[in-house]
């Protein structure tokens, strides 16, 4: 006579799948974004780089754009990129609730008149600020000694979560007479989580290591 499963062996069975399921699925999900988001990160440094680059050879160094608005450096970079939705300084194109890595406000990005933002067509916002009022290069893990005339808060997934800082929201820096520059360039002080960052700080730490070991 055959021996076959009872349906108490089966349910039991069906459980145990279901709580190893319950354990592993969620840590699949997790390294695939963090997979995800490192490689937009890269992808949009790149992009940032290349754009940068092409249009000083065209316009001369950053520092003699027209910074007198956001808009008008958009305008230098609008051909080098393929932008699917413009914002300007209207909301809409950032997630609305963003915070930084240690659990801190970021701000509201989206309805900042202080950002010029728009989508790139692989779904990447980004945000141009002007340093015309100033800004300090420290904040962004750059060199405190050079300086920063603009540059991009990036969220490489868009309305995609976590939309958090040093997780899928960066900062890259415009600096004069060196370019982009990726946040944590200088200092990626607090990327460890001991005493975290807003996370703004540590791009340069994710490209360096190909992941987000922090996260």
């Amino acid at each position: 006579m055959k021996k076959a499963f009872t349906l108490a062996e089966t349910l039991l069975t069906l459980m145990i799948i279901g709580v190893i399921a319950a354990m592993v699925i969620p840590s699949l999900m997790y390294s695939a974004q963090n997979r995800d988001n490192v490689a937009r990160l890269k992808k949009i440094a790149g992009v940032l780089t290349t754009a940068t680059g092409l249009i000083q050879l065209e316009s001369g160094p950053v520092d003699g754009w027209d910074w007198a608005s956001e808009s008008n450096i958009v305008d230098l970079y609008r051909t080098k990129f393929k932008i699917e939705r413009e914002c300007g300084t209207n909301s809409g194109c950032f997630p609305e609730d963003t915070e930084g890595l240690n659990g801190s406000s970021l701000g509201d990005i989206d309805s900042s008149a202080s950002y010029y933002k728009f989508v790139l067509a692989d779904g990447t916002a980004l945000g141009l600020k002007t340093c015309e009022g100033g800004c300090s290069p420290a904040d962004y893990g750059l060199d405190p000694t050079e300086r920063m005339v603009g540059g991009f808060i990036v969220d490489v997934n868009g309305h995609k979560g976590p939309n958090v800082g040093g997780k899928d929201i960066f900062f890259f820096g415009i600096i004069k007479d060196k370019g982009i520059k990726v946040g944590g360039s200088y200092s990626t002080n607090g990327c460890d989580l001991s005493k975290g960052s807003n996370g703004l700080n540590c791009g340069a730490l994710v490209i360096q290591e190909n992941k987000i070991s922090y996260w």
